[in-house]
């Protein structure tokens, strides 16, 4: 075997895009296709068995120029395939009607006192972080319910705030937030001084023909500490979580 620039620049070439094409097979039967094609006219020994089964010889340009071709079209095919999987099962999800429920505890001075205002969309799809390109689709038979909050510290201490606090009850099911893996939860190590005011927000999963239910506290959230939570509803809140 002959070694010359060309072939070798052809090896690098084409092994890896034969390896990738493979590996697009799992998200596009076309892109992939294309990618291994592209690969097998790359690499000059698979190009050589081509032209000796076909009948078909390759020029200097064609080498070049028809793998290049066919990685954008490959390329383009990919990027499709993966923008079609980016919205959840279903498309489209109804909204849900919300209500809230405060918690006021027996305790004359809750060692924690929250106001927290806030506004809700539901969504099939949430991008709660689009700096990390962090995406979540929601299950089949599921939605997003997300909730956009300014939680206020009315107490005399500090609060360390966390997502238990929040829960949302729909049919007489109650649903505890949705942790999204891989996404930084805005509610989570955070410490909030009193007086001050921090934006944040929780996601619960609901099934996907959920129309109403009530944003409540979790009492247990604290554990022994008591804890007192008011809610106002802002609909001019803007959500600020893509999908």
């Amino acid at each position: 075997m002959k070694l010359t620039f060309k072939s070798i620049l052809g090896y690098l070439l084409g092994i890896p895009i034969l390896l990738f094409g493979v590996l697009a097979l799992v998200t596009s039967v076309i892109g992939g296709v294309v990618l291994i094609v592209a690969g097998v006219i790359a690499v000059p020994k698979t190009r050589r068995v081509l032209q000796s089964k076909t009948g078909i010889e390759f020029s200097t340009g064609a080498a070049a120029g028809i793998p290049t071709i066919l990685i954008l079209i490959g390329i383009v095919a990919l990027a499709m395939a993966t923008a079609g999987t980016t919205s959840a099962p279903g498309g489209e999800v109804s909204n849900v009607s919300v209500e809230h429920q405060g918690l006021n505890t027996d305790a004359d001075q809750p060692t924690h006192q929250l106001g927290v205002t806030y506004n809700t969309r539901a969504q099939s799809a949430v991008n709660p972080d689009p700096d990390s390109m962090s995406h979540y689709s929601s299950d089949d038979g599921q939605k997003f319910l997300v909730v956009r909050m300014e939680i206020e510290n009315r107490g005399d201490g500090e609060t360390e705030l966390t997502p238990r606090l929040f829960q949302f009850e729909s049919d007489g099911v109650v649903y505890d937030y949705q942790g999204l893996f891989g996404s930084s939860n805005g509610l989570s190590g955070v410490s909030l001084q009193s007086g001050s005011t921090y934006q944040s927000w929780v996601v619960f999963s609901l099934p996907e023909d959920a129309t109403q239910g009530t944003l409540r506290a979790n009492n247990e959230a604290y554990y022994d500490e008591t804890v007192s939570v008011s809610f106002e509803h802002d609909g001019s809140m803007p959500i600020e979580m893509g999908t």
